[in-house]
């Protein structure tokens, strides 16, 4: 199922799904139902023109992306109005498009809180370090969740902050079963994925204290 589903090759995929069909494996009605139903919605979405985007709908999403942000492990921080942000962010360097960057360090700013983005949590001073990782689902990575080299870099980061007796928090922009790999993270913010919807959304949770 993960090499049909994270395959970074099309050609791949198709021959791994006759060789299921060639075994049994998968059921054709099955993949009939599947194709089906794939049809039926890329139908439905090309069959109509983007409607124009409401104040209420705006509020509606704003409201929902708020409520889904929670704390999967540990205490809510306390930042007040200052915090440092490291970046872990392996899904803006491959070959396809991913969703803007930046709206959680502008969103910590709008909301007053000096927030730099900074390689690693920086000498002489005791703000809050927020560790973004991001690890959306991403075809061409081939693989679900963060990378080793992911996983270390926010070690890193975390045990830096350690050192300079700071807390740290790993706000994980991507499914919160991922949060079991983040060994060490005594704090961690889940805010599902990438999207600029939920990176301001994450940020208005820390900054307004509602964790």
């Amino acid at each position: 199922f993960r090499r049909v589903l994270f395959r970074s090759d099309t050609c791949g995929t198709s021959e791994a799904i006759t060789r299921a069909l060639h075994d049994g494996a998968l059921e054709p009605e099955a993949l009939r139902l599947a194709i089906q139903r794939r049809e039926r919605w890329a139908g439905w979405a090309s069959s109509i023109g983007a409607p124009d985007t409401s104040l209420d709908d705006v509020m509606w999403v704003r409201q929902l992306s708020d409520r889904a942000v929670f704390m999967a492990r540990g205490a809510p921080p306390r930042i007040g109005q200052a915090a440092e942000v490291v970046v872990v962010d392996e899904d803006a360097h491959g070959p396809w498009a991913h969703p803007m960057r930046g709206a959680f360090e502008t969103t910590l700013r709008t909301l007053e809180v000096d927030a730099p983005t900074v390689a690693e949590p920086t000498a002489h001073t005791k703000v809050p370090v927020l560790i973004a990782l991001y690890c959306d689902v991403m075809a061409w990575k081939g693989f679900d969740g963060p990378s080793p080299m992911a996983l270390e870099a926010v070690s890193r980061a975390m045990a830096v902050a350690a050192a300079q007796q700071r807390e740290a928090f790993v706000v994980l922009f991507g499914h919160p079963r991922h949060a079991v790999a983040i060994a060490g993270a005594a704090r961690i913010i889940c805010a599902w994925d990438g999207s600029s919807t939920m990176q301001a959304a994450a940020a208005r949770a820390i900054a307004r204290g509602l964790l």
